[in-house]
């Protein structure tokens, strides 16, 4: 095996781990302290949310099963190719969860700019 690859290997579920972790908190955060603000202000302003909107304001705690399916692949699958793979689950999901939940809090806005 290639030493890169095995270095890679020591540091990928690591960096995987901490960033899906991190993306969970944001999410469990603003999905507790930003979310009920938009479903009070957009449901009085007579407009529904969209879809991913409501959803996320809905389940944002489902975003703590990624460490933990991380955790899961990374002690069930200790050779190489599974602690890559681990890290890079954990770093898709956190970049996917960051553009979701940016995409999540801006799209009423836009809506509710394109009635005006």
């Amino acid at each position: 095996m290639h030493p890169l690859l095995q270095r890679l290997a020591g540091l990928l579920p690591w960096l995987g781990l901490l960033a899906s972790t991190a993306m969970a908190f944001v999410a469990t955060l603003v999905g507790v302290l930003a979310m009920p603000r938009f479903v009070d202000m957009f449901g009085s302003a007579g407009q529904p949310l969209p879809w991913i909107t409501q959803a996320f304001s809905q389940c944002y705690v489902v975003a703590w099963g990624v460490p933990l399916l991380v955790g899961a692949i990374w002690y069930l699958r200790p050779t190489v190719p599974g602690r890559i793979a681990a890290g890079l689950l954990g770093v898709g999901a956190a970049v996917l969860g960051a553009i979701s939940v940016i995409f999540a809090m801006y799209l009423p806005y836009f809506m509710m700019a394109s009635l005006v």
